[in-house]
C-alpha cells in the first residue's frame, strides 16, 4: 500500500517538474510579446486574484462577463488542468503588469 503512494506522489511531482520545465523552457514566448501594447482600462468588474485562489480561479472566469478584468497577483499558480474562457471578452492579466512574475503551471 505504501509503495502504490509514493509511486502517486512520484508521478505527480515528476507532472509538476515536467509541467515547470515546459513553461520555464518557453522564454521566446513572453518575448514574442515585447511588442504588445498596453491593455485598455477594464470596462467592466476587476476581480483580484491571489495564488491561494487558484482552486477557484476557473469559476472566477466562468462567472466573469465581457469586458471583466480578471488581475493576478505575482506568484505560482499551480492549477488542476488547464484554464478553460467560455465567455468571450474576458481579459486575464498580471496585476502588477510584470507577466514574468505570474507563473502558471498545470499539475
Amino acid at each position: 500500500m505504501n509503495r502504490s503512494k509514493n509511486s502517486v506522489r512520484i508521478s505527480f511531482a515528476v507532472a509538476c517538474a515536467t509541467s515547470l520545465v515546459v513553461v520555464l523552457a518557453m522564454p521566446s514566448m513572453a518575448h514574442a510579446q515585447t511588442g504588445c501594447s498596453a491593455l485598455p482600462a477594464a470596462a467592466g468588474a476587476v476581480v483580484d486574484v491571489t495564488p491561494e485562489q487558484v482552486g477557484s480561479l476557473q469559476g472566477i472566469l466562468d462567472r466573469a462577463r465581457a469586458g471583466d478584468t480578471i488581475q493576478l497577483a505575482d506568484g505560482l499558480y499551480s492549477l488542476p488542468e488547464s484554464l478553460v474562457f467560455r465567455n468571450s471578452g474576458v481579459t486575464l492579466r498580471s496585476k502588477s503588469g510584470n507577466r514574468q512574475d505570474v507563473t502558471t503551471i498545470v499539475c
